[in-house]
């Protein structure tokens, strides 16, 4: 089992690799100073191994890469990082060019790609040429592998070019009166349907974009620890809840079998381009000839999505001169409704709360699943909310730390 997995994440890898760029594998490094390292078994990573255990300030790894043509090129990185950030510094050809802040990407679990473009590695000529990556912190990280290539060839968690901006813009948001009078805000949590013209939240340093719907109305609700807005459509009423940490989504509607969740982006419009679903395989958003996959739980970048029935992730379709992949909710079916549910979050952990669903005969729960543990409680927070859904479509929403209840009609 563990050999198909690798094999399907190789593949996936390399339908992403072009001609002409350079890859190397992290565990080839040619020197080595400053102290030691570790690579580790694991079927994940690309090519079945990974440098980690690199938590010493000044240990350093050195690489002799072979350059074909001269040209400019940028340095794109495969890596899992479980600590909030840390700092490397790259040298080329015994010369620093930067030091690099690696932001986390949700735990040791989760490699993800990214393109270090502010990175400026001077013009390199054909031949041998040197790159070192140095600690220049006390916090470790997994390396998988470094790229070097030309900016058309290898787009990993990369800007927007203004371009593909307004291409974005046009494939995917239309104006609309909105009946909201600004904001719903709480924490670090943002839903803005009066951002013209596209809709967006914001999670932290992500934002969340997806086509904007017409709705008959809208509805907020605060209670002391959370924070409820709703959406009226024909056939669908959707309901965000959060306590300003965490997002959830809540699906309610007549007629149809997925509904696509919003896009994310890094604040800046900074393009999220390689999804991670079940921790398993690697799913490239821009590359269309992969197939979608189906999964619980997908990270893209730092942010966590689970869901309940499930997700699907749809690789890169073109949307104008735009190539833009697709989180979708799965709806289940539940008497004459359809019903699902999605959590974004920051946060994650073996035993973090995911998305549940519950349905018999007479009542449909939505709630958060989660091992309470005192000191797992003290790390993610107690669970939220239930959600119960009646037969005719009706939400109410129990805050468990405070035992209000809050009430969202159907359509």
């Amino acid at each position: 089992m563990r050999a198909a997995l690798a094999t399907i994440y190789l593949l996936a890898l390399a339908s992403t690799l072009h001609a002409g760029i350079i890859h190397v594998e992290a565990e080839q490094w040619d020197l080595i100073g400053g102290g030691t390292v570790r690579v580790l078994e694991r079927d994940i990573a690309s090519a079945g191994r990974t440098v980690s255990y690199w938590e010493k300030p000044g240990v350093w790894l050195e690489y002799v890469v072979n350059i074909p043509r001269a040209d400019s090129y940028l340095l794109s990185l495969g890596y899992a990082l479980s600590w909030p950030d840390t700092v490397r510094r790259i040298t080329v050809d015994g010369k620093p060019v930067g030091d690099v802040l690696l932001p986390t990407t949700g735990s040791w679990n989760d490699f993800a790609g990214r393109t270090l473009e502010t990175l400026h590695i001077p013009p390199l000529t054909a031949g041998r040429h040197t790159i070192r990556f140095t600690n220049l912190d006390s916090r470790g990280l997994s390396l998988d592998w470094f790229s070097l290539h030309t900016a058309d060839e290898f787009p990993f968690d990369r800007d927007l070019t203004e371009t593909e901006h307004i291409a974005l813009v046009k494939a995917l948001f239309v104006s609309v009166v909105s009946s909201s009078k600004g904001p719903w805000r709480k924490g670090g949590v943002c839903v803005d349907f009066n951002v013209r013209p596209m809709r967006r939240m914001a999670l932290g340093e992500y934002i969340l974009t997806a086509p904007i719907a017409s709705f008959k109305r809208t509805s907020t609700t605060q209670t002391e620890k959370l924070a409820v807005f709703s959406t009226h459509a024909a056939g669908r009423l959707t309901t965000y809840l959060t306590d300003g940490k965490t997002l959830w989504m809540i699906v309610v509607s007549r007629d149809e079998a997925a509904v696509d969740l919003p896009v994310p982006f890094l604040r800046g419009h900074r393009r999220l381009v390689t999804a991670v679903a079940d921790g398993q395989r690697r799913i490239n958003l821009t590359n269309a000839e992969l197939s979608p996959a189906k999964a619980k739980h997908v990270v893209v970048g730092a942010l966590h999505i689970t869901a309940a029935p499930g997700l699907q992730v749809v690789p890169g379709t073109k949307r104008g001169d735009l190539t833009l992949g697709a989180l979708r909710l799965d709806l289940q079916s539940w008497g004459k409704l359809r019903i699902g549910a999605a959590r974004y979050s920051l946060r994650w952990g073996q035993d973090a709360p995911t998305a549940g669903l519950e349905c018999d005969k007479n009542s449909c729960v939505i709630r958060e699943t989660q091992r309470r543990f005192p000191t797992l409680a003290r790390f993610y927070g107690e669970a939220m909310f239930n959600a119960h859904i009646s037969p005719s479509g009706n939400v109410a929403i129990s805050d468990l730390r405070t035992d209000r209840v809050v009430r969202v009609d159907y359509p």
